[in-house]
Order: structure tokens, then C-alpha cells, then sequence
């Protein structure tokens, strides 16, 4: 696993790849490879107060970093802190203008919350995409 790129082990798409390593130039970039595993790990055997522990070392790390604000959103979502949850997808989502995952991430936490004036905004938002229709559809069935 060792020898496969950061991307690849963590699902990340290439874009997000090239914006940790970019951000990881003035930090140690092992260091910030072994905690992003150790975090998803962590996230995939159950443990996300691990894991969001972990992550609060990369952002502190990288600083300002869409795929960090990304995963950053996911795992509070995941432990159940809608609101924070909600900054870092909004902070995602500033970065990042033209991209659904943020508003996508933020529509769950409104709908979590019972906010449904807030998650119709954040729909409303979202590009008309198939994809992104084919998410409110499900959305709107939930």
C-alpha cells in the first residue's frame, strides 16, 4: 500500500490529490500521507472521534485546503455535529463555487437538523446535474 499514490488509497480524484500534495510542499509530506490513513481508517473501523482528531492535525498542517474542508464536513457530519459540520462544507464550498459535493454535504446537515427552509435553499442551489437531481430525488424521498 506503501507504494500506491495518496489519491488512489484514499479515493480522492486527481484535482484533490495535486491540492493536498500543493499544500503539503511547506509540510512534511509522509507525515501528512500517514495521518490522512490513519484517519481513514480510523473512519472506516468506526472510530471517527479518532478520526476527526487526526484530520484537525492535517488542517492544522495545511491550512486552507478544499478536499481537508471536504472531509473535514463529512466527519462531523458522521459524529453528528450538524453545525460544525456545516462551516467546514461552507468554507469547501467558498473554494470551490462551482462544485455539489459542498452543497450536497450541507443539504444532509439542514435535513439532519429538521432546517427544511435551509436545505430547500441548498437544493436549490445545487446545478442542475443529473447527478445532482438524481441526489435531491433521493433526498426529497428520505
Amino acid at each position: 500500500m506503501r507504494d500506491m499514490k495518496i489519491g488512489q488509497v484514499f479515493r480522492m480524484d486527481v484535482s484533490e490529490e495535486q491540492e493536498l500534495m500543493a499544500a503539503a510542499v511547506a509540510g512534511d509530506v509522509e507525515f501528512l500521507h500517514e495521518l490522512w490513513r490513519e484517519s481513514y481508517e480510523a473512519e472506516l473501523a468506526g472510530g471517527i472521534t479518532r478520526a476527526l482528531a487526526l484530520h484537525e492535525k492535517i488542517l492544522s498542517r495545511i491550512g486552507t485546503s478544499y478536499a481537508a474542508y471536504l472531509r473535514a464536513g463529512r466527519l462531523h457530519y458522521r459524529a453528528g455535529g450538524y453545525k460544525r459540520s456545516l462551516s467546514f462544507y461552507m468554507k469547501a464550498l467558498l473554494l470551490s463555487p462551482s462544485e455539489d459535493a459542498p452543497l450536497c454535504g450541507m443539504l444532509n446537515c439542514y435535513v439532519a437538523m429538521g432546517d427544511r427552509e435551509s436545505a430547500a435553499r441548498a437544493s436549490r442551489s445545487l446545478h442542475s446535474t443529473e447527478a445532482s437531481m438524481h441526489y435531491l430525488d433521493y433526498q426529497i424521498a428520505v
